[in-house]
């Protein structure tokens, strides 16, 4: 069964719901299929609205992986980066 959260993209100032398997909290942060970062906010979902958009169209985040600095400088296959040549 998903969770489902609200979450932010950066400089956004807007939420949006997306679910998860994993138990995040407000402050979390998580990346979405295609790598981009989200904060997970503490807003209420409205399961009727999940209902009616539909779960299947709902975006799956995961926690965002935890980035040693002195390992990434040089990395290219993680989504830091990846942000970083968009």
């Amino acid at each position: 069964m998903s969770n489902y959260v609200k979450a932010r993209y950066e400089g956004s100032k807007r939420s949006y719901c997306f679910a998860t398997e994993e138990d995040l909290k407000p402050g979390d942060e998580a990346v979405t299929p295609n790598g981009t970062k989200v904060t997970v906010v503490d807003e209420p979902v409205d399961l009727s609205w999940v209902e009616a958009y539909g779960r299947s169209n709902i975006k799956v985040i995961k926690r965002a992986p935890e980035i040693n600095e002195a390992e990434c400088k040089n990395c290219t296959s993680c989504y830091n980066n990846k942000a970083k040549t968009k």
